[in-house]
């Protein structure tokens, strides 16, 4: 189980699908989200891993403001 970023690079900034365009939110949400494990599989236990370690961070974020 682990956390990843699904998107490091907006999609208009992939060779693929490079443009001109201009995308500011996307280019913050892709410095900003975190994907979380999640499905129908986890246990108890790892959902419970996953809200401590949100929890964590949360705090520690309030913290250093």
């Amino acid at each position: 189980m682990g956390t990843s970023v699904h998107y490091p690079i907006p999609l208009h900034r992939s060779p693929a699908y490079a443009t001109v365009i201009d995308l500011p939110h996307t280019d913050a949400a892709a410095d900003q989200v975190l994907s979380l494990p999640i499905h129908p599989g986890l246990t108890t236990t790892q959902i419970n891993d996953v809200a401590q370690a949100v929890t964590t961070l949360a705090h520690a974020a309030e913290r250093a403001a």
